[in-house]
């Protein structure tokens, strides 16, 4: 029972670390890109003597500030900082329950007991709801 809970504590480890990462990359692409292209959407509209290739000036303005506005809805809307905290607070909470799993006299129905708190707690902080 040990050696199957120290796999699943792996295995959900390892997998909060990668939502961990993705998140984090996904919300810091929508929240600094969207100040990135909201910036350049300025600066074009600026540049009186600079013209593009291929689009219009203000048909280059206009899909820059599209995007931009898509990227701070998304930022707004996805929860994106949210799960990425969720993740990486599950990801630290795994490996604390791992360290516990070290000890010679290791109770399986509390560090399973803990394990479904976690999972929990984690499902909670994705939702934003309360566990």
């Amino acid at each position: 029972m040990i050696n199957d809970l120290k796999a699943e504590i792996a295995k959900r480890k390892d997998s909060h670390y990668i939502g961990q990462r993705l998140w984090s990359f996904v919300h810091h692409m929508t929240a600094f890109g969207a100040v990135i292209l909201s910036l350049s959407a300025a600066a074009i509209s600026q540049a009186k003597d600079w013209t593009p290739s291929g689009l219009e000036r203000d048909t280059l303005i206009a899909l820059v500030s599209l995007v931009a506005a898509s990227l701070a809805a998304l930022t707004a809307k996805g929860g994106f900082e949210r799960k990425w905290i969720a993740n990486r607070m599950t990801r630290s909470q795994l490996e604390i329950l791992e360290l516990d799993l070290l000890g010679d006299a290791v109770d399986p129905s509390a560090i399973k007991e803990t394990l479904k708190r976690i999972i929990a707690e984690h499902d909670a902080g994705i939702t934003s709801s309360k566990p």
